[in-house]
């Protein structure tokens, strides 16, 4: 049991999450994002990896506004512009992203804030 529990743990501090801002400003590729994806814009990229190489899912768990942000398959976060709005208003919101590889799982929490009205995430 503690052989097990040992690997266990070490699978998951391999499944390490790193967050990395990309929100987008007028360029080219946004009418193209949101074209292919049904008028959403991405707001951000969560980023996991896999020491075996397994296939990543994705999902949020919990969130402070309901339905404001929504995950892809490759941990992309987006808004529709009516939410990128509402989080406008309300400056500040929560995520609790979760990736798991069928096996193990791992969570982060990820806040945005609006900052001299841009959106960053902490």
């Amino acid at each position: 049991m503690g052989v097990d529990f040992m690997e266990k743990s070490l699978k998951i501090a391999f499944l390490i999450i790193s967050l990395t801002s990309c929100l987008q400003t007028n360029q080219p590729d946004q009418v193209q994002l949101l074209k292919s994806k049904g008028a959403l814009i991405e707001v951000y990229q969560v980023r996991a990896s896999d020491p075996e190489n397994d296939i990543l899912e994705w999902k949020i768990i919990s969130q402070s506004v309901t339905g404001l942000v929504m995950i892809d398959n490759t941990g992309k976060l987006y808004m529709t512009p009516e939410n990128y709005e509402k989080a406008r208003r309300i400056r500040r919101f929560w995520v609790i992203v979760q990736v798991s590889d069928r096996e193990f799982k791992a969570s982060a929490r990820i806040t945005g804030a609006f900052k001299n009205d841009k959106l960053t995430f902490i």
